[in-house]
């Protein structure tokens, strides 16, 4: 485990690792993670079926947490868009018109959803978690993706041919200056700053914008035809898969191939810090691999497919740890969404300021509670009594309070 800046590691006498940081030379402030009857794991995650029904399912986007979802697939069903408000335990229909619901998108705290549709057909929006939906102002178009900002207030969508976003909760939608191609995938920085796009087809070199599309510039990546793309929070972190995968820790300025079997890749996730990936396959018995240090090392998931069956989508909580995937059968008949999830540990991050003391840590897929303590042997922690903010340009939680006077240890306990 990393131990930060000026730190130690050290065992408690409960058993558990914790992490502490020296913040200065008068205090001494711990950093640790407790995790309630659950114990963490290296093994290839193993896969569940959720309650989603059978379906044409395209694509799945997840809130922050894991527990907001949106699902949307093809015209043969009724409507074509579901949510879930439960980590996928229990699924509803929308009530939209019928389309090829192509494209998926959620804000970070599930509050705002986008479902993009090809036909052609429009964007459509949620504010209340896909209570109701409204027409967007975007132009009908053969849509392909859709990806939004952590608040939800940037929108960028890839049609056949063209781009086009918005900075206004979709009010208002421009084109982006980017070369004619069938725009396969979108991804957007958590505060909508930072956007990459990736062509299929004849394919190209990955383009991004790091001025909410206004205006674009191709990358110094292999020009491939490319299915998916996703970025960190920050916008540094970028992965593209298409057959080969690559991936760039400095916002598309450089890139290297990543040690995974080359495949036909059909969609890849990442958390909000880059380091945890999921990428799933579209071969007939496709596979997926999840990654926990940005690509350099993978492992192969216990999946519960058939010799028939492939995988379309993937959507990853911010902390990494709750996955979620479509499959379809043999020759695009109907699949369903299962999910996938490991013990989090979030890092407990700590800044000390002049007055304040900083305290944050990514949204993680389970309720942790801060607690505080004057010392580490009493047993003595309590609740810190303020009520966590959520920070959109990196998906953290933070808290900010007055300096201790003297020592104060800080842990997140899970319920």
């Amino acid at each position: 485990m990393r131990t930060g800046f000026c730190g130690f590691i050290f065992r408690s006498r409960l058993g558990r690792w914790s992490n502490a940081v020296n913040t200065s030379s008068r205090k001494l402030l711990l950093a640790s993670v407790v995790l309630s009857q659950w114990s963490l794991s290296a093994k290839p995650q193993d896969w569940i079926q959720t309650s989603a029904p059978l379906y044409y399912w395209n694509s799945v986007a997840s809130s922050g947490d894991g527990v907001k979802l949106v699902a949307v697939g093809d015209f043969q069903g009724p409507g074509g868009i579901y949510v879930s408000t439960n980590s996928g335990a229990i699924w509803n229909l929308s009530d939209v018109p019928d389309h090829i619901w192509a494209g998926a998108a959620s804000s970070a705290d599930g509050k705002c959803f986008a479902a993009a549709a090809w036909g052609p057909g429009p964007i459509v929006l949620s504010t209340n978690s896909g209570s109701s939906w409204n027409i967007s102002n975007a132009p009908w178009g053969l849509w392909n993706c859709i990806a939004c900002s952590a608040d939800g207030s940037h929108l960028i969508a890839g049609t056949d041919t063209a781009i086009y976003s918005s900075t206004n909760y979709g009010l208002f939608w421009i084109s982006n200056d980017v070369p004619s191609g069938y725009w396969s995938s979108v991804a957007s920085s958590a505060d909508g700053t930072t956007l990459a796009a990736v062509i299929d087809g004849s394919g190209g070199p990955v383009y991004v914008s790091t001025n909410a599309g206004a205006s674009w510039n191709p990358t110094d990546s292999p020009s491939y035809a490319w299915s998916s793309i996703a970025c960190s929070a920050d916008g540094t972190h970028l992965i593209a898969t298409g057959s080969p995968t690559y991936t760039s820790t400095d916002s598309g300025r450089t890139w290297l191939s990543n040690d995974i079997p080359w495949e036909l890749w059909s969609s890849v996730a990442c958390s909000a810090d880059g380091t945890k990936l999921a990428i799933v396959s579209q071969y007939v018995g496709g596979v997926i691999c999840t990654s926990t240090n940005f690509g350099n090392t993978w492992l192969t998931n216990t999946t519960p497919t058939t010799s028939y069956e492939f995988w379309v989508s993937v959507a990853s909580s911010a902390d990494g740890t709750r996955l979620f995937a479509t499959n379809l059968g043999q020759g695009g008949a109907p699949g369903y969404i299962y999910t996938s999830e490991s013990t989090p540990a979030p890092s407990l991050g700590i800044i000390d300021n002049d007055t304040n003391v900083v305290l944050s840590w990514i949204i993680p897929s389970m309720h942790f509670l801060l607690q505080q303590a004057p010392d580490l042997t009493s047993g003595t922690w309590t609740v810190v009594p303020v009520t966590p903010s959520l920070n959109y340009s990196n998906l953290q939680y933070q808290v900010s309070i007055p300096k201790p006077q003297g020592t104060m240890f800080y842990r997140l306990i899970s319920e």
